[in-house]
Order: structure tokens, then sequence, then C-alpha cells
């Protein structure tokens, strides 16, 4: 129960983290606040939740017994949850000199999101395999 915890605190500190950097570049560039929209910042707070619930899905997942499958999935976990992140809060999030609103759909960008980070974890097991771990 434990790790469970540490792997939720861990989710939300990684939520706050680009929070933060969200807030200071938004104290700093005031072009940002020009297309910011209500339902961008709500998106932002509901996301606190599925952070935590994705640091404790990857956490579960760390255990399988089947190394490439632990990377490949945890890698797919957190890509669509970066992926539909910065999909959901685009307005909020991205850079200034963005302008290009990305397509409607956090479905879409969760399944996008979830073949990059496979993909990720797959890049990562070569890696730690190549290293001789």
């Amino acid at each position: 129960m434990n790790r469970a915890l540490l792997a939720a605190a861990l989710g939300l500190a990684a939520w706050a983290f680009t929070v933060a950097v969200t807030l200071f570049r938004l104290a700093f560039n005031p072009f940002i606040w020009e297309r910011v929209t209500l339902a961008s910042f709500g998106w932002t707070l509901a996301y606190a939740a599925i952070f935590a619930a994705a640091g404790v899905l990857c956490e579960r997942l760390s255990r399988l017994p089947v190394r490439a499958l632990r990377y490949l999935l945890v890698g797919a976990v957190a890509g669509a949850l970066i992926w539909s992140y910065l999909t959901a809060t685009w307005a909020f999030t991205a850079r200034a000199s963005a302008v290009i609103e990305p397509p409607p759909g956090v479905l879409d960008a969760a399944l996008t999101g979830a073949a990059l980070g496979a993909i990720g974890g797959f890049l990562l097991l070569v890696v730690v395999l190549a290293r001789g771990d």
C-alpha cells in the first residue's frame, strides 16, 4: 500500500511541476494569457487525479514479470498521459509562439501518445539490454 501512495505522490509531483512551469511562463509572457480558456484551466485541474492514478498504474505495471512488457506498457501509459494532457490543455500549456491549435480529441491524442510511449519504452528496453542490466 505504501508503494501505491508513493506512486500517486510522484504522479502528483509531476503534475505540479508542469503546472509550476506553466504558471512561470504565464507570469513572464502575457501573450499566453490571450488564449487561456476556462476549459483548459479546468482540464489542468482535472488531470491532477489522472496523474496520480497513472502513477499508481505504472507502479503496478512495473511489477510485471516480463521485462519487455513492463517497458512497453509503462511507456504507453506515460505517453498517453502526457500527449492527452498537452492536447487537452493546449491553450494553457503551449508555448507562446504556438498558434495552431491541435485537433480536438483527447482520446485520439491518448492513442497517439500510447503508441509513441510504447515505442519509447521499447527503445529504452533496447538500451537496457545493450548495457547488460
